[in-house]
């Protein structure tokens, strides 16, 4: 691909992604991931692709509260924060002689829940990694 900032045809760089909007909802821990590929000569940006995150929590026994009539809920109260964040590259070989580049993200989750005092009830580790081919991704005009 051509990079307008330097004029040249150029490398990518695979830049640190971002988790955008992570929220917890019915057992499950969901977001968006969005992984940028730079020019390899100036760092300006040139593709992008937003990939969805949605991993399963298992609530912890101390969470869970028994209601009049035997239904359980969840304590409302959790904190979900990004611990690692890894950049993931990897090549297949495609049919033919061209290989394939898949460009994407690895993330590890810590899921604290909190009682009315703001103190950790229990907490849980939860990990989630996705991929997308490079000829996927959106250009950035």
């Amino acid at each position: 691909m051509r990079c307008e900032g330097c004029n040249k045809f150029v490398s990518y760089e695979q830049l640190e992604p971002e988790v955008n909007g992570l929220e917890y909802r019915n057992g499950y821990v969901e977001g968006d991931v969005r992984i940028v590929l730079a020019c390899g000569e100036c760092g300006t940006e040139l593709k992008e692709a937003e990939l969805p995150l949605s991993v399963e929590v298992v609530i912890p026994p101390e969470v869970v509260v028994e209601e009049e009539g035997g239904t359980f809920h969840e304590n409302p109260d959790y904190h979900a924060e990004v611990e690692e964040l890894e950049v993931d590259y990897t090549s297949r070989q495609g049919p033919g002689r061209r290989g394939r580049m898949y460009y994407g993200a690895e993330v590890k989750l810590q899921v604290t829940w909190l009682d009315s005092d703001n103190k950790v009830v229990a907490s849980a580790t939860v990990e989630w990694d996705d991929e997308v081919q490079a000829s996927s991704m959106d250009e950035i005009n």
